[in-house]
């Protein structure tokens, strides 16, 4: 869901994750950000922030959960691609989680019975 309490200058958002996009960009990262909660263990909250640092962008994006947690920053020329790097390096820490909680885990076909 889209926080429009967020201040508007010179057609740019300052929003929730410290830094002025445009609407396009901000629709674009919250977009993808809902993407990875699906992945992430359930009842987890999500943190995302940038911050503007010598003409970059360093992006901080953590999601803690009840019984683990993961934690990206990253730095790039633009926010978007900031986002790209965090995404790519906390979607790695989710599926590696995943494989490891779910290992122990044996899947039958549903089109067969079990003995």
């Amino acid at each position: 869901m889209i926080n429009f309490k967020d201040t508007i200058f010179l057609g740019r958002m300052k929003n929730e994750f410290g830094i002025s996009m445009s609407k396009k960009e901000y629709q674009e990262v919250k977009s993808r950000l809902e993407e990875l909660r699906d992945k992430a263990p359930y009842f987890s909250h999500t943190s995302l922030t940038f911050k503007p640092i010598s003409g970059s962008y360093k992006g901080i994006l953590s999601i803690n959960g009840v019984a683990v947690s993961f934690y990206s920053a990253k730095f790039a020329k633009s926010p978007l691609r900031a986002f790209a790097a965090l995404e790519q390096d906390i979607s790695k820490q989710i599926d590696a989680w995943k494989a490891k909680r779910f290992s122990n885990i044996t899947y039958y076909p549903s089109n067969k019975k079990m003995a």
